[in-house]
């Protein structure tokens, strides 16, 4: 089966699912709204990363672990302190990939920290702008968002060494 007739396929439970009934107007209709998603929004495909290594894949998990538990923490504090000591920032990174499933690692790992989020992002060459609640320094954010396409490199990357990226 083609890829746009799984894509018709599934749509088409699904809306037989959402309407609860099966029937041969549910079917019909389901094929018609599938078949007109299918060719207005085309659905591009990208590829998931074929390489996942357990060990890095690992390290980038409990990094990426910690550093949400550490948002959490330092936006908790935020929240409940009277003074407001919020020094926040945006910067500019220019990341060593070009790969969009890599990028899209990155940036929704950035963004999935309270406190920051990928506000902007451009290609050739790819640069994220990372906005920061607790910015320490621009060198010390630019350096986590570094260690963080490093780690998700190792994990993910087929071209990349993961002996060289896992400092």
């Amino acid at each position: 089966m083609s890829g746009r007739m799984t894509r018709i396929a599934v749509l088409v439970v699904a809306w037989m699912v959402l309407w609860r009934d099966v029937s041969w107007a549910n079917l019909i209709s389901g094929v018609v709204v599938a078949g007109l998603v299918t060719t207005v929004f085309g659905f591009r495909t990208t590829r998931a990363p074929k390489t996942i290594r357990p060990l890095p894949t690992l390290r980038y998990l409990a990094v990426f672990g910690w550093s949400v538990v550490k948002a959490n923490l330092f936006v908790a504090w935020e929240v409940v302190t009277p003074k407001n000591s919020i020094r926040e920032g945006v910067i500019a990174v220019e990341l060593h990939t070009d790969d969009p499933v890599l990028v899209s690692i990155i940036s929704h790992s950035i963004g999935l920290a309270p406190g920051t989020m990928v506000i902007d992002m451009q290609q050739d060459p790819t640069v994220i702008y990372v906005h920061a609640l607790h910015m320490v320094s621009f060198e010390a954010e630019r350096e986590a968002v570094y260690r963080l396409e490093r780690l998700v490199r190792a994990a993910f990357d087929p071209t990349a060494d993961p002996r060289e990226m896992a400092s």
